[in-house]
């Protein structure tokens, strides 16, 4: 794949998610998704793909298993913890760049891991208050932070993917909480 291709794919996949916010199609987040997976698999420095095929096997096991064993009526308590788990993907991930690499000496790199440690902790802690709390309407201020833990991600990676899909997930998502306070 050459180098100016993936820039107009991540802008292609950025434009199929702000397509998925404007008309509220699913569709369009996914064929988002797809591309930006195809174009990080295709790099000429993904590590191993056996890890990233394990990794995916594993979290769609635990996800299963996780939903399988929820009853119905506690379908809508998952969704923190979904979250919360995404968040937490993000502070793993960080907390892997640090121990591999130490702290970024780039200060847009340094603020990324930064972000992504913060982020990720507070949407972990928000998805278990929302998990154990009878309240509806906890999830907003949770995709708020996953978001800024995932482009805190991209800033950490460079990549302009991560960044534009953590800030529209964390702009949709403190706006669906402000519309609803």
């Amino acid at each position: 794949m050459t180098a100016d291709f993936v820039p107009f794919a991540d802008l292609i996949a950025a434009l199929c998610f702000v397509l998925a916010l404007r008309f509220k199609n699913s569709v369009w987040a996914v064929a988002g998704s797809v591309i930006a997976i195809l174009t990080a698999l295709m790099q000429p420095d993904v590590f191993s793909y056996t890890a990233i095929v394990v990794g995916i096997v594993i979290g769609g096991a635990v996800a299963t298993v996780i939903v399988k064993r929820s009853r119905a009526e506690r379908l809508a308590q998952l969704i923190p913890v979904l979250y919360g788990v995404s968040g937490l993907a993000a502070f793993l991930t960080a907390t892997g760049i640090l121990i591999s690499t130490g702290v970024p000496t780039e200060a847009l790199a340094a603020v990324g891991v930064f972000m992504c440690l913060l982020f990720g902790v507070a949407s972990a802690l928000l998805a278990g208050r929302a998990f154990f709390s009878e309240q509806e309407n906890r999830h907003p201020w949770l995709g708020a932070c996953v978001g800024l833990a995932v482009a805190g991600l991209g800033f950490t990676m460079s990549s302009l993917i991560l960044i534009v899909a953590g800030g529209l997930v964390c702009s949709a998502c403190a706006r669906m909480a402000l519309k609803s306070e």
